[in-house]
């Protein structure tokens, strides 16, 4: 029964017991060996008189033949099975997308985490369906609807997937549904004609699960995977994970010259701090605030083109450099603390920036760029704070300093990574200066993550004595 009204009918469907007086498909075959030496007899024996047109099969062999389950013969359309194209969908590729094991799976078996129950009358009883969504169907749906005219075809019962198109189909993406009653009976299969349709088929595509549907346009296919979709039977495709659509390739390449840069300047960040923690070659302080901030304003005052794209090198590894001894002074304080807080806080950060910038990535673009005045404004007060508390002294509002600073710093990988993408995609391909800001915004909130962990750690220690 649950085969007959949604999927495809199989050649065992077809069968009919003889006692009912009809007839079997498998009777109507008969012995290929018989068939071969009754054609060699025709050839050989002598014409006949004038040929008769052979009688009609019997009713009850027409009626297997031709009747369908939901009793009508699909009949052929000079217009085509589809309306018009409409002004939206002018030029754009037809997309036939079949229903049952290609956006749902359904079952009269009762299935707990049912997205649908769909009741069906079949007989004059009302049976309850059970549907389950496919993985990430409607973001597949939304986003096939932008591109192309989507079409339901599906060898199923209108009064079974209709309702199951209206629960599923939230952004009317189908301009128009067919079912079993438009498809072609075919050696025992419901076949989807896509020459009836009224389209050209050469911009014309049938998206289904099962061969027998698109037998006659085979060329035009694609098939999409037979199974029994749950919620835990997901293909993950790590490639994917990396695919950024809304990025233009160009952009895509700017990104990886970035974070290219940007990782180089932790190689060379860390190596400065290792030489105040370790060497003691240099000590880090207000000189080397200076030197940095004086290297930065040298970065952004070269011009960025071939010529000048080594020396800008340079001076970012330099910038680097000694930012990382300028960190030394931070480092001291939390070893003398806890020498495992700066392995956590780096861990933390890491977490931190890479979560950020995925969220900005895989983002609608320009989406966070709203942020921007909500961050300076924040930029403001902390600056407010600190000019307060250099009169008060107050750890209470030191410790506020640090948090509000951590959060606005998350804000701002945010924010500087979409405003990264959107200045690339306008044609603004200086990576180095653009790994500045990048490495700012880690810096940033390593620092106050060791403050942050140092100073918890240091109030445990008193609380123990």
């Amino acid at each position: 029964m649950e085969s007959s009204v949604i999927t495809q009918v199989h050649k065992e469907d077809v069968q009919v017991s003889p006692k009912a007086g009809q007839v079997s498909r498998s009777a109507l075959k008969q012995p290929r060996s018989c068939n071969l030496f009754k054609a060699l007899f025709c050839c050989l024996r002598a014409p006949d008189g004038p040929k008769h047109p052979p009688p009609p099969p019997p009713p009850s062999q027409q009626a297997l033949l031709e009747a369908q389950e939901n009793g009508a013969l699909a009949k052929l359309c000079d217009a085509g099975l589809l309306p018009r194209v409409t002004a939206r969908d002018q030029g754009k590729i037809c997309v036939v997308i079949d229903l049952d094991e290609t956006l749902v799976h359904s079952s009269f078996k009762p299935i707990s985490n049912a997205d649908f129950i769909v009741p069906v009358e079949i007989e004059g009883t009302t049976h309850q369906v059970y549907v389950l969504k496919r993985p990430y169907v409607d973001e597949f749906l939304r986003r096939m609807g932008e591109l192309f005219e989507c079409v339901l075809f599906t060898a199923s019962l209108a009064k079974y997937a209709d309702p199951v198109t209206d629960l599923l189909d939230q952004y009317s993406v189908f301009r128009a549904r067919l079912f079993r009653e438009s498809c072609v009976f075919h050696q025992g299969c419901y076949v989807k004609d896509l020459s009836r349709l009224g389209r050209d088929l050469r911009k014309t595509l049938i998206l289904d699960n099962s061969p027998a549907s698109y037998i006659f346009h085979p060329d035009n296919a694609i098939s999409s995977s037979h199974r029994t979709m749950n919620v835990f039977d997901r293909n993950i495709d790590l490639d994917a994970l990396f695919k950024f659509s809304q990025i233009s390739h160009s952009t895509q390449v700017h990104l990886k010259k970035v974070y290219s840069s940007l990782a180089a300047c932790m190689f060379l960040a860390a190596a400065g701090a290792y030489t105040h923690v370790v060497l003691r070659l240099f000590q880090g302080g207000v000189v080397f605030a200076l030197a940095s901030l004086a290297m930065m304003v040298w970065l952004a005052a070269t011009p960025h083109d071939a010529r000048t794209e080594k020396k800008r090198l340079a001076i970012l590894a330099g910038f680097a450099f000694l930012n990382g001894v300028g960190l030394g002074p931070t480092l001291d304080f939390v070893i003398a603390v806890n020498p495992s807080i700066i392995v956590t806080a780096f861990l933390g950060t890491s977490v931190i920036f890479i979560c950020f910038t995925l969220s900005a990535l895989y983002a609608k673009r320009r989406s966070y760029l709203f942020l921007g005045g909500t961050l300076m404004s924040g930029v403001s007060i902390l600056f407010l704070m600190s000019l307060v508390n250099m009169w008060f002294g107050s750890v209470m509002l030191f410790k506020a300093h640090m948090y509000l600073g951590l959060l606005l710093m998350c804000g701002f990988v945010l924010f500087d990574t979409q405003l990264i993408i959107e200045k690339a995609e306008n044609g603004d391909k200086d990576y180095v200066w653009h790994c500045v800001d990048l490495f700012l915004d880690f810096l940033t909130i390593f620092r106050k993550l060791m403050v942050i962990l140092a100073l918890g750690d240091k109030d445990k220690k008193k609380e123990k004595k």
